[in-house]
């Protein structure tokens, strides 16, 4: 009778599961570091990535992916996956 309780107290718990969505992320201010200012732009939340401009000229020096989405297309709902950046 035990595990027949736990059972379906577990059960009863995993239709909630796959409707849990991410918040959004926080904005971040930039960082201006000897003469470089490194900021982190939201793009849309498909591609976090982070930026470094040179402050005098506002000339882009390079910039670093964190991590992008993809959509991946399952039964008929569209789900975001997320692939760690190379």
């Amino acid at each position: 009778m035990m595990r027949l309780t736990l059972l379906v107290c577990v059960m009863s718990f995993l239709p909630c599961l796959p409707a849990a969505k991410r918040i959004p992320p926080a904005k971040v201010a930039p960082v201006v570091y000897e003469g470089i200012r490194y900021v982190a732009p939201n793009d849309d939340g498909r591609r976090a990535y982070i930026e470094a401009q040179e402050i005098q000229t506002n000339r882009k020096l390079w910039d670093l992916t964190v991590f992008h989405t993809v959509l991946i297309q399952s039964w008929r709902k569209t789900f975001s996956g997320f692939l760690l950046a190379n």
